[in-house]
């Protein structure tokens, strides 16, 4: 037991610091977003993004896209900061790859949805558990109106004094889906995060 323990504790230990190395590494190879007008070789957004070799599939969410074609790895994402360590650690201990990353700003906030690809599916459900936990704790009410059996969906509350929103992480057998909507005013940005979400499930359909 003593063993088993003392592994875990180096394993967590080990991806503490790979995440902070893939932070900085990067924010020094990616930067900022670059503004998507003009940009050559971004992957289709939508349906025409869809093939049967790639789940990876963002929904048309409207708005002005940002152009993230190059954010392809948990270290791309980590240096977008974007994500907490604790959600990145959440990914990477459990094996998270291939990723795809879509931004959109719209009149009344900003949308991200972010789909990563685990080893397995037990591994996106243990990722999706330990991300839906976070989602809690950071303050998210959950939700169940308006939401896919298997989304675990939640909005920021009334006396919160975080950003307006909402967020939303599930499972596509072994791919890990996030969406996200924040804006300064409650209303809109809560209607607009559902709009996105429902847009998504239908792009990529949550498991049961």
């Amino acid at each position: 037991m003593r063993s088993t323990n003392a592994g875990r504790i180096v394993t967590t230990v080990v991806a503490a610091v790979a995440i902070i190395a893939l932070g900085v590494c990067g924010w020094i190879a990616w930067g900022q977003y670059v503004p998507l007008k003009h940009a050559r070789g971004t992957p289709p957004i939508g349906e025409s993004g869809r093939s049967p070799v790639d789940p990876l599939a963002v929904a048309e969410i409207g708005g002005a896209k940002e152009n993230y074609a190059q954010v392809d790895s948990l270290a791309a994402v980590a240096g977008q900061r974007m994500l907490t360590r604790d959600e990145l650690l959440a990914l990477y201990t459990n094996g998270g790859g291939r990723v795809r990353l879509a931004v959109s700003r719209h009149d009344v906030g900003k949308a991200i949805v972010l789909l990563v690809q685990m080893p397995s599916r037990q591994d996106a459900r243990t990722a999706l558990n330990e991300l839906a936990k976070l989602q809690d704790d950071y303050g998210f009410e959950r939700v169940t109106r308006r939401v896919p059996k298997g989304v675990h969906a939640g909005v920021i509350g009334g006396k919160n004094p975080a950003e307006p929103g909402g967020r939303a992480h599930y499972q596509h057998d072994d791919i890990l889906v996030r969406v996200e909507f924040r804006g300064p005013r409650r209303a809109s940005a809560e209607a607009k995060f559902f709009q996105v979400l429902e847009a998504q499930v239908r792009a990529v359909e949550p498991d049961d």
